[in-house]
């Protein structure tokens, strides 16, 4: 299951999913709030290609070689990923097939499985879902030509645009306040 798993901030004694899995789990935690960014892994396809154009090379070495292959896992990428990686080869580019592919690995596999091992573990604890889709205003975020990338809704969420070096718009700032206020929801209700 993918790289980048839920966890709270801190030392842990165990990764969540090792914990659920083995039956350890606190019981007072009852709501529980895990997602993704519907564009994921364009960090991670910045990271490891060359700036925004990756190749097919660069794209065989730096990701299917550096994950997959010493996993077993290539030929299997390859085949689910079949339509998206026809669609880069005939582009030439393949930094939205990388983003596909490494936000699905590192973050969306985990957070599907954190979200199973929570509902499976429990019909008491809530467990809320979410993909951040909005995409920051342009200039206003070092990382707005990213979209919504890996952490692009912690500012949002917190109402903390100053701390990330960005500012927002009149429309983000009431977007800002809305999201804050269902994350408040749900810690002291259990629902939005």
């Amino acid at each position: 299951v993918g790289i980048f798993v839920p966890c709270v901030g801190g030392e842990l004694p165990h990764q969540p999913l090792v914990a659920l899995s083995k039956g350890h789990a606190h019981p007072e935690v009852t709501t529980v709030v895990v997602g993704n960014q519907d564009q994921e892994g364009n960090i991670f396809a910045l990271v490891r290609g060359s700036g925004m154009q990756i190749d097919e090379p660069t794209f065989e070495d730096r990701v299917m070689r550096a994950y997959f292959a010493p996993l077993g896992l290539a030929s299997f990428v390859h085949g689910v990923y079949a339509d998206t990686l026809a669609n880069a080869a005939q582009t030439g580019d393949y930094f939205n097939a990388t983003s596909q592919i490494l936000g699905d690995y590192l973050v969306r596999c985990g957070v599907a499985a954190m979200i199973d091992a929570l509902t499976n573990h429990s019909s008491a604890l809530a467990a809320w879902r979410y993909e951040f889709v909005h995409h920051p205003a342009p200039l206003r975020s070092p990382l707005y030509f990213l979209n919504a990338t890996h952490g692009t809704e912690l500012p949002y969420v917190f109402d903390r645009a100053r701390d990330y070096k960005q500012s927002f718009t009149k429309e983000e700032e009431e977007f800002s306040f809305t999201l804050n206020d269902v994350w408040a929801n749900i810690i002291s209700t259990g629902v939005p």
